[in-house]
């Protein structure tokens, strides 16, 4: 991940919790799909030039459901 900060301290504070990561997968329907990865920052004074991997392959499966009585 390569990061832009206001001053060297400020990288010098960072954490793993500082930073979201995430695949949209909201109209991505069943099968094998190469979705882009979203990168950010939580903390305002850094800013996220760029990272890897930039998209990565899922396989998502129908959801199966099954209704029973349980007694």
């Amino acid at each position: 991940m390569t990061v832009r900060a206001r001053d060297a301290a400020d990288l010098r504070k960072l954490a793993v919790s500082d930073f979201e990561v995430y695949v949209d997968l909201r109209d991505v329907g069943e099968g094998t799909h190469r979705v882009p990865v979203s990168f950010s920052s939580k903390n305002a004074e850094i800013t996220v030039l760029r990272a890897a991997p930039a998209d990565v392959d899922v396989n998502l499966e129908p959801v199966k459901q099954k209704n029973f009585t349980v007694s």
